[in-house]
């Protein structure tokens, strides 16, 4: 079966973020406790810090340098791997795919 191109790429998406993304670091940030909004849009959330500032909620970074190199550098090696070993983890998936032909290097 081959998938049109805009599936195999939204299936190819799908492997690569389960392989380099669910399961790691950025489930860790995701597991905190999630404010409260009435209006949908957190506009009515306010973050007070310890300098007594409120400052709205959409505004707020919720990463910080270290978070986001921890985050980064794993996706970033994950990737490099299934550049370089990809089809022996996922060559049956990526043989289907229009994407996955170009990915490794087939026409």
């Amino acid at each position: 079966m081959t998938l049109s191109p805009k599936k195999s790429q939204g299936e190819f998406a799908k492997i690569m973020t389960a392989a380099c993304v669910r399961r790691g670091y950025l489930e860790k940030l995701h597991a905190g406790i999630t404010p409260v909004t009435r209006t949908g849009d957190y506009s009515d959330v306010k973050v007070i810090d310890a300098e007594g500032r409120k400052i709205p909620w959409n505004q707020v970074s919720r990463i910080n340098q270290n978070e986001m190199k921890t985050l980064i550098i794993p996706l970033e090696k994950c990737a490099v791997l299934l550049r370089r070993h990809g089809e022996i983890f996922f060559g049956s998936a990526l043989k289907k795919s229009s994407v996955g032909k170009n990915y490794l290097g087939r026409p």
